[in-house]
């Protein structure tokens, strides 16, 4: 699927439009990162929204899977046809995807996969009429089979352009140095970008403005063609530029560029040259019949380029207009965006134990990178915009012992994803704790951030972000090290709502949005019950203007309510040890203990939307 990339600064100016281009090569900025968002999806190869808070990620094997905004897989795929896919070969099977533009109204979308007989198959499929997370594998309509005489360089991508019609890329055929020349043989699908419109005929038409749709000797079908393996292209969703990256031969990696004034047409100029090197000249035309990438990188740092998008999000305003994409190999992610004079490159970032095999963006035009072995879906970010919380609630409970109890501790770890791996909370983070980082921990929690434009709105499907942490003995709301403060990106231009998961199900979330400055945020939920949503139902007052979550059945009588009051606050406020929900009364606040409700909210126990 990918051999060849990264870093080099290599530029020679062969083709009339690289004369007055220049690439400034910039040091990756210290706040650059990705962090884990998803994972356990075998060999992901592509990643795409359908315009809801939900990714779509394809498994190379033939599967496609959903997550949800917080990164949690649902557990049946959405699209099983592994039984179709070949996948053998290192670069064969199911290796695209993409979303008819009116996917909510359609049902449409576009799968490129390896068949039997080593093909290419671009076929539509629906989603099922009654489940919008589960396709209709029966549904399948294929447009095109294209016949590939080795296994590798498939290409694979598929995306729909601004002007709505469909276009899908095509590798070279295999083997090396493109032995039939396919990638320059313009009555040959191989080597191309093709674009064709899916919306009339069947199964489809050509457009009436493709380049050769006039020309005897090339298929109407072709947009652009001289790529070897073009492994991710994509549109920018602004501008509608096109960047392509195509994987190089022996020494050159590359990134091409086609402005959305372009009418088609493009020879970008694979065998004859990798790169901007002239690589086989026989049968090539003048340099200038080619166009070529606006950037390289030698094999001497990296071996396969995988292309991303333009970044068009919100929350990190420094990624603005860049265009992403990595090394394969050698796991470097760099940007180019252009000043209006000159290309400028930076280096974002070494993550040199990653293979990447693929970008995505969700709804919010957000970057997302897939680490092809490891199989996790990381977030790119921007850390210097870092956000802290100084959050603070009161929780009353009976307690027992000089520490927090930790009946959840398993073979002397504490996994804190427990118990919120259960529907409504879905949550499958991987955060534990050897021990009780100091004598001042009571209990912890689950944080939440909520984007939505108030309160009643803020249900968990606007969930964009969760963490476990603890709470100390004064209310403090603390990191898992236990030092103050709770960090999450900045999700700039969000209205934020935070929501406190007790691990008994109860729940209390802020009425109004996180106010601050310099990225600190402070809510405190002991003071009145006007911070929390909800009100008397959220909180109660648990001695004269203190107020807290009763989290635990004080009186065992199996309910938590107002007679579990246990602790005077001004005295006892947090005493360490607290041992919470021990819901049928075996003395153990365990997994037995997950059906806690509080008399408010039967069925739940949570003071907020679900």
């Amino acid at each position: 699927m990918m051999n060849k990339y990264y870093s080099g600064t290599k530029i020679n100016f062969i083709g009339i439009l690289m004369i007055f281009l220049q690439f400034q090569i910039l040091n990756a900025q210290s706040g650059n990162n990705i962090v884990p968002w998803s994972s356990g999806i075998y060999h992901p190869v592509d990643i795409k929204n359908c315009g809801d808070n939900r990714l779509f990620i394809v498994s190379k094997s033939g599967l496609i899977y959903i997550a949800d905004s917080a990164g949690n897989l649902l557990s049946e795929p959405f699209l099983d046809i592994d039984f179709r896919v070949k996948s053998t070969g290192n670069e064969q099977g199911l290796l695209g995807l993409a979303f008819h533009p009116a996917y909510s109204d359609s049902g449409y979308f576009f799968v490129n996969y390896t068949g039997m007989g080593d093909s290419s198959h671009i076929s539509r499929f629906s989603v099922s009429t009654d489940n919008p997370n589960l396709a209709d594998t029966l549904s399948e309509k294929k447009l095109l089979t294209i016949y590939h005489p080795y296994t590798n360089h498939n290409g694979g991508a598929l995306n729909f352009g601004p002007d709505g019609y469909l276009y899908f890329g095509l590798g070279d055929g295999g083997s090396g140095g493109d032995p039939g020349n396919r990638a320059q043989d313009s009555l040959n699908f191989l080597g191309k970008i093709l674009r064709i419109d899916i919306n009339h005929g069947d199964p489809y038409t050509i457009p009436e403005d493709n380049p050769f749709i006039d020309e005897p000797n090339a298929l109407d079908e072709i947009w652009a063609l001289g790529l070897r393996n073009p492994w991710r292209f994509s549109f920018d969703r602004l501008t509608g530029d096109l960047w392509i990256a195509d994987v190089g031969q022996n020494i050159w990696e590359e990134i091409d560029y086609q402005p959305a004034s372009s009418s088609g047409g493009t020879n970008y100029g694979w065998r004859c040259y990798e790169g901007d090197e002239i690589y086989n000249s026989s049968g090539c035309n003048d340099p200038g019949s080619y166009t070529f990438p606006i950037f390289t990188y030698s094999h001497t740092e990296g071996c396969s380029v995988t292309g991303g998008y333009v970044y068009r999000g919100s929350m990190f305003p420094n990624f603005y207009g860049k265009y992403f994409f990595a090394d394969y190999c050698s796991a470097l992610i760099w940007t180019i965006h252009s000043d209006g004079i000159s290309w400028n490159t930076e280096n974002f970032g070494d993550f040199s134990t990653n293979r990447f095999s693929a970008f995505g963006e969700n709804a919010n035009d957000e970057l997302f990178v897939s680490g092809y072995v490891d199989g996790i879906i990381y977030r790119v970010v921007d850390s210097s915009s870092i956000i802290t919380l100084n959050l603070k609630v009161f929780l009353d409970g009976s307690y027992e012992g000089p520490e927090m109890a930790t009946n959840l501790n398993i073979a002397g770890i504490i996994p804190l994803n427990q118990p919120f791996n259960n529907a409504p909370w879905n949550y499958n983070g991987t955060e534990t704790v050897p021990d009780i980082p100091n004598n001042d921990i009571v209990d912890w929690v689950l944080i939440e951030l909520r984007d939505a434009k108030s309160a009643s709105l803020a249900t968990g499907s606007n969930r964009i972000a969760r963490q476990a942490a603890f709470v100390n003995k004064e209310g403090n709301i603390v990191g898992l090290d236990g030092n103050p403060g709770i960090q999450f990106n900045n999700y700039v231009n969000h209205q934020l709502f935070v929501v406190v998961h007790h691990r008994n199900h109860l729940s209390v979330m802020s009425n109004q949005p996180l106010l601050g400055a310099t990225n600190v945020y402070s809510w405190d939920f002991t003071t009145d019950q006007d911070q929390a949503f909800g009100g008397s139902d959220a909180q109660k007052e648990l001695s004269p203007g203190i107020w807290g979550m009763i989290t635990a059945d004080g009186n065992r009588d199996g309910i938590i309510d107002d007679l579990d009051k246990s602790l005077i606050w001004e005295n006892e406020a947090g005493e360490a040890g607290l041992l919470n929900s021990d819901y049928n009364l075996d003395g153990e606040s365990n997994n037995n203990d997950k059906n806690d409700s509080w008399i408010p909210n039967l069925g739940y126990g949570s003071q907020v939307p679900n």
